[in-house]
């Protein structure tokens, strides 16, 4: 197809002449693909409109619906790609920006817990936490010294007390089937023992005690830990070192962020809920601060990432 003509777009903007010659039908659809491509869809028709009103006309009104149809479906794919664009934009944005503010909630949570003597770390993946608290026992000894130096006391149960407490314990109660897999070998390969319940039998206590926490406050570095089951309310009273994993997504700026999963919680009966700050510590006798009366000497807290 040849054409040629000697106007100009409607409009007054002379963007492109009429007196263009078009060897053949596809450089010219090319051509009306590049206007739509820019999203000159008005200009665009507004161009084929000049073209076929010319004197005699120079399409056929099949050929201007063809046209047009396909300068149409140019500009729509390129408006479908801009709002793509637009939308991968606002995403990205959001993203960056909830990055930051989990970057600011973390450093929050980790100064108010340092604080009150807790011990912040970030691990990948809760096997890499079932590690570290592993590995915890290469610098901790078994020790028994709640029972020493009470030899008048002594019974056939402390005497076995003792005993087991000679033994090097980790306690995870509430573990899944393949995280306490992991833990077992790993305890074996040192000769520790893993106990997941019976933790009555157990009042010298435990040396390490492993938890998962449900949330966690920023504002004063609290966890919070759903301690209606038994041996999980003992692993965080009676053991040496309490290790918790928090994920990172269950951290909430200030208790009052807290109040919608609390009621939920709660709506469950009956429930035990703890909320701890810091290795335990008391100041009740003579204002001497002491860590460990009442709780574990030691507390470990592990920001698990949300991947």
């Amino acid at each position: 197809m040849s054409t040629r003509s000697v106007g100009y777009i409607p409009g007054g903007d002379r963007l492109v002449p009429t007196d263009v010659s078009f060897k053949n039908s596809f450089n010219f659809i090319n051509l009306l693909r590049a206007i739509a491509g820019f999203g000159k869809l008005t200009i665009c028709m507004s161009f084929l409109t000049g073209l076929q009103n010319q004197t005699p006309p120079i399409f056929s009104i099949q050929t201007a619906c063809a046209l047009r149809r396909t300068a149409f479906a140019g500009c729509k794919s390129m408006m479908k790609r801009a709002v793509g664009v637009s939308r991968h934009k606002e995403n990205m944005t959001k993203i960056k920006t909830n990055v930051r503010q989990t970057a600011a909630l973390i450093q929050t949570f980790r100064t108010a817990a340092e604080a009150v003597s807790a011990i912040v770390s970030e691990v990948e993946t809760i096997a890499e936490a079932i590690s570290y608290a592993v590995d915890l026992f290469e610098d901790k000894e078994a020790c028994n010294q709640p029972m020493a130096n009470y030899d008048h006391l002594h019974s056939d149960v402390s005497d076995a007390s003792v005993t087991g407490r000679q033994r090097r314990l980790i306690a995870a109660p509430l573990l899944s089937e393949g995280q306490t897999r992991l833990m077992q070998t790993l305890c074996k390969e040192r000769g520790i023992v893993l106990i997941k319940k019976g933790l009555r039998d157990h009042p010298a206590g435990i040396d390490i005690g492993f938890t998962m926490a449900d949330y966690g406050i920023a504002e004063t570095g609290t966890l919070i830990i759903d301690s209606s089951n038994e041996e999980l309310r003992l692993t965080t009273m009676i053991s040496d070192i309490h290790v918790a994993v928090l994920p990172v997504s269950r951290i909430r700026p200030t208790a009052f962020d807290f109040e919608k999963e609390l009621r939920v919680m709660f709506a469950v009966s009956p429930n035990y809920f703890a909320f701890i700050t810091g290795a335990s510590r008391t100041a009740d006798i003579e204002r001497i601060l002491a860590l460990g009366v009442h709780g574990p000497l030691a507390l470990h807290i592990l920001l698990l990432k949300d991947h």
